[in-house]
């Protein structure tokens, strides 16, 4: 890490000028060894005392991991317990890790309201359990750190980059381009990552459109302080059906039943909501970063971020065709979104003394989330309108669906820009962010049927922590203590605030090489978290914050050149969990926040990098951890002792690369790998009669080739193709959505 500002001395004109201690260097490649998650300054990995992976972007581009949900493809113990980037059913990204949930950040700040490509991603870094101290309010799963792309300034002006073209079975088309250009030599720099993406999938009437643009400029306003601009826009538009096995409780029973193939919406039949259904969702993220090196000594950095999220969602509701008589179907919209903003201000000293290298972080951070909500229906008369009824055949003796949906059976939803257009005239609850209509079409069917809600969220960090090496490196100390304070929950309508004190937290990890070649550093880490919790319960009251706290240990080993380890065992617990809870015993039916008084989790994680020649490399990671309810409310004990939720115990992932050193073939790149995970519970609430709601366990293995065919002036074009799911595995994901029949690929890049 730079001690000082860049020298003026000559420089090629691939030299990358970095300034800030808090960017990692360069990540070009598929390799990364550097981590500013952990610390917030840019360590080394092996020298990090704490369970930490990082992931580039060329590595994911290899694989076809195009956003967030296919993330845990590659990522051994993180499970997605919601896909929704790739369903374009919009909502928050959400992970498990370590059986707890995650919800990821953008470089650094807070989570909420987000969807994720990868088109603007220069890394991923993944931090496992509660470290909260760097973050304010966390999840107790751990970190995962979406790091964007940035200009790179260089000693001469130019313009690098990729444009890439790739299309595949399923209607797949994707066009990506990557621009990184220095205006004025190692001053001004701009860089637009931008793409479009178009697929269907096995399932009827299943599209996808994703577009998105991720300007952003550099400027090293004097040699010790720049500044960065950074805007991102995503918009994904879908028309999907039922992508989940139906779940239902047949007449006269108590326990569900969980149909993956013939009778429901399942894979094998393609039953699935019609041609009607769809949606939308846009996002907005601008942020700006002031990094001034103030002394040799001294350094400043300060961020403003704002994000905005959009999503208007139309699907039926309330229809059943599992009976002898069906029940008809409505049409439901939901219309939500948030803005999140905030900013953080780092002020890092760095010393030596003597063999002892300190490097000292006093923060502050601030931030407010701000969400609303609505939800129209089909009404007439004063109730609610039936669309359609769709009657599959069903068989009350076999309780099989005797026949296929086709496009007859459905009828469309009357838009004609009903929302702007109609509202139910008993409704005069104000207030909303968003403006709401005033005028009624008495022919339009569409009624507000629930809001307009918001709520507002505000919460702030303060921080200081302390990376410490000594004696060349064989020793590393990390202290942090933080409070992290929740300002306040709001309830615009019902006019509830919850204010709360401070919350203290702690992290301290040791690390030590215990041999003399410095090969083999043992680590300790003990950490604690807590997070404020959006969910209203029965009575429309804000769920207290959940706190946690963790403890790992382990090893990191650097064998030799060609072979890294790391293994770490954790064990770690939770309490106030909340977890949303549909309650059909209610007329109409509710859904409101419910709390898991106690979680814990106890296991191990092992990651391994072995290349032992150019040409191969070898890669492996393995999950496991035993999870289990440790408490619940008087009404709920029947849940103590259960597995946590749609986070598979046991997960492994392999890789392996081996590229052709002579003759025509050679540079020829042929990868191999696997994604494997156990099953796991799907309802969310562990409730009492879904025990038999479960994902399959499943392997799921994938090949990839790739040629780079080398032109002049360091120009090339490389030629991939991307087999996934090689033997068509069908299965159900944690995630409770089907998984992607095999999908073949083929990408060209020109590199320039």
């Amino acid at each position: 890490m730079a001690q000082t500002a860049p020298a003026a001395s000559p420089a090629t004109s691939e030299e990358i000028l970095e300034l800030s201690p808090f960017v990692v260097t360069s990540t070009e490649g598929s390799d990364v060894t550097e981590s500013t998650s952990g610390t917030l300054v840019s360590r080394p990995l092996e020298k990090t005392p704490m369970g930490i992976s990082v992931f580039s972007a060329e590595m994911m581009k290899d694989l076809m991991v195009l956003n967030g949900d296919q993330l845990t493809k590659i990522v051994p113990g993180l499970a997605a317990q919601n896909n929704q980037t790739s369903e374009g059913a919009g909502g928050n990204q959400q992970y498990a890790n370590r059986g707890f949930t995650v919800l990821p950040r953008r470089n650094g700040f807070a989570p909420g309201g987000r969807l994720y490509d990868m088109t603007g991603v220069d890394r991923v870094e993944i931090i496992r359990g509660p470290n909260s101290i760097l973050y304010g309010q966390n999840d107790p799963g751990g970190v995962i750190n979406f790091i964007t792309k940035r200009p790179r300034l260089r000693s001469e002006t130019g313009v690098r980059g990729v444009a890439t073209a790739s299309m595949g079975d399923y209607s797949f088309y994707r066009a990506q381009t990557d621009f990184d250009i220095t205006l004025v030599p190692g001053k001004l720099g701009f860089r637009l990552p931008m793409s479009y993406t178009y697929n269907e999938r096995d399932s009827k009437w299943f599209s996808n459109q994703v577009v998105s643009i991720n300007p952003s400029a550099l400027w090293r306003i004097f040699p010790n302080t720049e500044l960065t601009f950074e805007y991102e826009y995503l918009e994904i538009e879908t028309g999907f059906g039922a992508l989940q096995p139906i779940v239902w409780v047949p007449p006269g029973q108590t326990t569900e039943v969980v149909d993956k193939n013939k009778r429901g919406l399942g894979r094998e039949t393609n039953y699935t909501f019609g041609p009607f259904s769809s949606a939308n969702n846009t996002m907005t993220n601008w942020t700006v970063d002031l990094t001034s090196r103030l002394t040799d000594h001294i350094t400043f950095r300060g961020i403003y971020s704002r994000n905005n999220r959009d999503r208007d969602q139309v699907t039926p509701g309330g229809g059943d065709p599992f009976r002898v008589t069906p029940t008809p179907f409505f049409g439901v919209e939901q219309q939500d979104g948030n803005e999140i903003s905030g900013y953080k201000g780092d002020l890092l000293a760095e010393y030596d003394f003597g063999p002892i290298k300190s490097r000292t972080v006093i923060g502050y951070e601030w931030n407010t989330n701000d969400y609303f909500f609505k939800e129209w229906r089909t009404f007439q008369n004063g109730a609610t309108l039936n669309l359609f009824t769709l009657n599959v055949g069903y068989d009350p003796v076999t309780r099989l669906a005797t026949r296929d949906t086709v496009a007859s059976d459905y009828v469309p939803f009357p838009k004609n820009n009903y929302i702007t257009n109609s509202i139910d005239p008993t409704n005069t609850l104000g207030g909303n962010a968003n403006s709401i209509p005033t005028q009624v079409d008495p022919n339009n069917p569409w009624r507000l049927f629930r809001g307009p809600q918001r709520f507002t969220s505000t919460w702030s960090n303060t921080r200081i922590s302390e990376v410490l090496s000594a004696y060349d490196d064989r020793f590393q100390l990390l202290l942090g203590y933080a409070r992290g304070k929740l300002i306040e929950n709001y309830n615009h309508q019902t006019k509830v605030k919850i204010e709360l004190p401070s919350t203290p937290i702690y992290q301290v990890g040791v690390g030590a090489l215990v041999d003399k070649a410095k090969k083999h550093m043992l680590f300790a880490n003990y950490s604690t978290s807590y997070a404020p919790q959006f969910l209203l319960d029965i009575n429309n009251e804000f769920l207290p914050p959940q706190e946690a706290q963790g403890l790992e240990g382990g090893i990191k080993s650097v064998w030799n050149p060609a072979l890294r380890t790391t293994l770490t065992v954790f064990s770690q617990k939770r309490t106030n969990v909340g977890r949303q809870f549909n309650d059909q015993s209610l007329v109409p039916p509710r859904t409101y926040g419910v709390l898991s008084p106690g979680e814990e989790s106890k296991g191990y994680e092992f990651e391994a990098t072995y290349k032992p020649t150019k040409a191969l490399d070898l890669r492996v990671g393995w999950a496991f951890y035993d999870g289990k309810i440790t408490g619940a409310s008087a009404t709920e004990q029947f849940k103590i002792g259960r597995e946590l939720p749609r986070a598979p115990e046991k997960s492994g992932t392999f890789s392996a690369s081996y590229t052709v050193q002579g003759g025509m073939a050679a540079g020829l790149r042929l990868g191999y790998g696997f994604t494997y995970k156990n099953d796991t519970i799907l309802d969310l609430n562990n409730g009492l009669n879904s025990l038999t709601r479960r994902s399959d366990e499943y392997l799921v293995h994938w090949v990839t080739a790739a040629k780079e065919f080398k032109l002049a002036n360091k120009h090339a074009i490389v030629v991939r193709l991307n087999v996934g799911n090689l033997f068509d595995k069908n299965y159900v994901t944690e995630g409770f959505t089907y998984g992607e029949y095999r999908t073949i690929r083929l990408s060209t890049d020109y590199k320039f």
